[in-house]
């Protein structure tokens, strides 16, 4: 199944990627293809979503205006955080990295669902 790659607001922090673009989920949902936005919303998909539900770590800033305004600034901040995390992942062993990301992708989404039952 190919991802599609779309955005759910005006900044790339806001894209997300799917099996189904948010307009293409507001046709099948709603047989609305412009609710688009609200279907950002139940999609659950922007970086602040994945955050909260902790399939990514964090969101790396991009530079003022969006990330095509400038992207030596945004190369250079991504540099800075691969480079940070490879070389923090790089002291682990082979074992503790494999406990790690198990422990992660077990833990995706519980912090929301336990939120949500509340």
């Amino acid at each position: 199944m190919e991802s599609i790659r779309s955005s759910c607001g005006a900044s790339p922090l806001d894209s997300c990627v799917s099996c189904a673009s948010p307009e293409g989920f507001a046709a099948i949902l709603w047989k609305d293809a412009s609710r688009s936005d609200e279907a950002c919303g139940v999609m659950k998909l922007t970086a602040a979503d994945l955050l909260e539900l902790e399939v990514a770590d964090r969101i790396i800033p991009e530079p003022e205006g969006g990330a095509h305004t400038n992207p030596a600034a945004l190369f250079r901040t991504l540099d800075t955080a691969l480079v940070k995390e490879l070389n923090a992942l790089g002291k682990l062993s082979g074992p503790a990295l494999a406990a790690g990301r198990y422990k992660k992708f077990r833990a995706m989404g519980a912090k929301a669902l336990r939120k949500e039952r509340t």
